[in-house]
């Protein structure tokens, strides 16, 4: 599950319209519109919370954006949010603010657009009779709906464009909220996927129905779905949207509370928009760079957070995804079952190692290392059933069409002809308020960049109960929750400018190969009382026995600006140490520099051959997310068998009870009938589950072929 640091938001219901109510219009007069939907409420006791504050600047970001003045009527952003808990009354002043707003002061009143009064009910009524100010359900797809259909009545534009912030669950789906109608609910309600696909094909479907001026969807369908929310970025997820939007602008795995830089991409966008440059250019590209930049640690959305968090975000064509998917089918299918073996027993190893702690892989990456196992097993075989699965390997990797470098995983050597060892020493998160979480972050990264080397892997770490725990199933949060409960976050101070033992803080034990101890260092910046200039993590890396030291390993994780290697002649430590009269063993220092971000717009980089495009337009994420370069899928569902606990009963079981297809019913009707449904699916005792098959059968997975290798 995505651990609760990682969610966006917790806002307030309320819609912001970047211009006055508009008047009916015959024609679309606007260039663009943008919807702003945001979910994420934690109930009642998160009012004060991080979500909710996040949520706050989110709208100040929006009406910061100075080049709104110049195209209030050439552009509008509506933004509409669910809050967490029942009222901010006390932090706004204004009960309103939590409903509805506007940017603009309604009527010339003098106050901030945050506490203005907002757009009153007779101006939402021309276009929506049945609105009314009351906390809705942003989980439910027919609340997304009619603040789409509400939208495109009052601020009609020949583009639109659809931005989703808060919880996401990825192929479970996002926007979950936890209070309802002034209650905190106990089966959160989660607005689905396909529920997205259903609320946007019925309102195209609705719009081409009408003619003349009351049609005001030009082309049929919007341009752009930009989730700015955690591991939406999935293939499987992906193939639900594919024929709504035009562009697709998220990341397959976990994002920081502030996400997009939105008055820096916005403001920039507004002020292109005569220039002529086309979405991609003036909007997309911008937006995915500009989202890993501000993440960066000098970046300005960093220091908003207070930590460093590995971040990743591409853009995607999505007319493209679907040869995508026919060749992952494929691929599937031409798998002996050997291989397919593989898979359900959780091997090989170099295959899941890819995944990340809710097993959501990279596409790109697993099918290179399937492929890799796959052609040994054809050198030793010579069998022609693994050179077929070869064969469709590649045309998977093709279809991706992304052939850029990723330095992240560009291996560092270390090498020298008499030393006995070195030290490596690598800069990590020194923002990070929490060095235990920080050190385990980076000792999984290394452990997951370096799979193939377990000879160099370290020894010795315990989980709390004193247990032994394999660093790729570290769940580094949950260990930080955990030191909480046990009161073990109360640890002696470091001591600073000097490496000492990992475990003379951290309670981590850990050795290196020959029985080396694991050595931390942290230098404070005297300019700061809390904050770090730096702090480090040392590996030892021995010379194997009767051989010179020559060997590669990854080494540019979470971040390190810098790798430095010290090549030594005698025991490591207490050179390390800095004790006197060792400071001759050294025999040689090397220092990398290492870029902290990888960026890929050029179209040369972004073709499946020369002139035909693939599905990636931009690209960008720190060295941090080494196997993250593009979107993934899910390598297995990692919920304990459970029964469904998400308010709204999934379709299939309401089709299978009711033995009529859930898509003959509206959004409406659906939602009106909600309360019926749920009584009569209780009475058969029917116990939907939620993993294996049935998860993803549950949550419409089944055009990419996973679900068949899986099982």
């Amino acid at each position: 599950m995505q651990s609760a640091v990682r969610f966006l938001l917790a806002v307030c219901f309320g819609l912001v319209a970047v211009q006055a109510p508009a008047t009916p219009n015959a024609e679309p007069v606007r260039e663009w519109t943008f919807f702003f939907y945001s979910g994420g409420d934690e109930g009642s006791k998160e009012i004060n919370g991080p979500f909710a504050r996040t949520s706050v600047q989110v709208i100040k970001d929006i009406e910061s954006i100075a080049a709104l003045d110049t195209v209030r009527d050439r552009v509008a952003m509506l933004l509409q949010f669910d809050a967490s808990g029942d009222d901010l009354k006390e932090k706004t002043g204004n009960r309103e603010w939590r409903r509805r707003l506007q940017h603009v002061p309604y009527a010339n009143s003098s106050a901030r657009f945050i506490d203005s009064p907002g757009i009153p009910e007779a101006e939402i009524r021309k276009y929506d009779p049945t609105f009314r100010y009351h906390e809705q359900d942003t989980g439910n797809p027919v609340t997304f709906k009619k603040f789409l259909q509400w939208g495109i009545r009052a601020y009609p534009a020949k583009n639109y464009a659809v931005v989703l912030l808060g919880h996401s669950w990825g192929q479970q789906g996002l926007l979950q909220d936890a209070h309802v109608d002034g209650k905190d609910l106990t089966e959160y309600s989660l607005l689905r996927n396909y529920e997205i696909r259903r609320v946007m094909e019925e309102v195209y479907r609705e719009d081409a129905s009408l003619k003349g001026p009351d049609k005001k969807i030009a082309k049929g369908r919007f341009d752009l779905l930009m989730v700015d929310a955690c591991t939406t970025g999935q293939l499987d997820v992906l193939l639900e949207f594919k024929d709504l939007f035009t562009y697709f602008v998220g990341s397959s795995m976990e994002t920081p509370f502030q996400g997009v830089p939105y008055t820096t991409v916005l403001d920039g966008f507004l002020r292109d928009l005569d220039r002529g440059q086309s979405i991609v250019d003036s909007l997309i590209k911008p937006a995915v760079t500009q989202f890993v930049e501000s993440h960066l640690p000098n970046g300005f959305l960093a220091q908003q957070e207070g930590q460093v968090d590995p971040v990743a975000v591409f853009a995607v064509r999505f007319d493209k995804l679907q040869a995508v998917a026919d060749a992952l089918q494929k691929l599937v299918a031409s798998l002996p079952a050997e291989a397919r073996g593989w898979f359900k027993r959780r091997e090989p190893e170099s295959v899941w190692t890819l995944s990340d702690t809710e097993d959501n892989a990279d596409l790109l990456q697993l099918v290179r290392n399937l492929r890799s196992e796959l052609q040994k097993k054809a050198s030793l075989t010579g069998a022609m059933e693994w050179t077929a699965a070869i064969r469709a390997a590649d045309e998977l990797e093709n279809t991706l069409g992304y052939k850029a470098k990723n330095p992240a995983i560009e291996p560092t050597p270390i090498a020298h002809a008499t030393a006995q060892g070195a030290w490596v020493s690598l800069e990590i998160d020194s923002w990070a308020p929490n060095r235990d979480v920080a050190f385990c972050l980076a000792m999984r990264s290394f452990v997951q960049l370096n799979g193939d080397r377990t000879e160099l892997y370290p020894t010795g770490l315990k989980d709390l109960e004193g247990k032994g725990h394999e660093f790729l199933n570290l769940q580094c949060n949950e260990r930080e929750r955990e030191l909480k409960k046990k009161n073990l976050l109360e640890l002696p101070p470091a001591e600073f400018d000097r490496p000492v033992p990992m475990e003379k803080f951290l309670r981590i034990p850990l050795k290196w190969p020959q029985g080396v101890r694991a050595f931390v260092r942290e230098v404070p910046d005297r300019g700061h009382k809390t904050r770090l200039e730096r702090r480090t993590l040392y590996l030892w890396v021995p010379k194997p026995k009767d051989q010179p030291l020559k060997t590669e390993l990854r080494l540019k994780l979470t971040l390190n600006p810098e790798i430095e290697i010290e090549y030594l002649a005698q025991s490591p430590e207490p050179y390390l140490l800095q004790a006197t009269g060792f400071e001759s063993w050294l025999l040689k220092r090397e220092k990398h520099a290492v870029t902290s971000a990888v960026y890929v717009t050029e179209p040369a980089e972004l073709e499946v051959s020369p002139g035909v495009p693939g599905p990636y337009l931009a690209e960008a994420h720190t060295n941090g997310t080494a196997f993250k370069q593009g979107f993934g899928i899910l390598l297995a569902q990692y919920l304990p068998v459970a029964t469904y606990n998400y308010g709204r009963l999934p379709l299939e079981e309401v089709e299978r009870i009711f033995k009529r297809p859930a898509f003959s019913m509206r959004l409406e009707e659906y939602e009106r009938d909600f309360a019926k449904i749920k009584t009569e699916v209780e009475k058969t005792g029917v116990k939907i589950i939620q993993t294996g098959e049935a998860y993803y059968r549950m949550n419409r997975i089944e055009k990419t072929g996973w679900p068949s290798l899986l099982f």
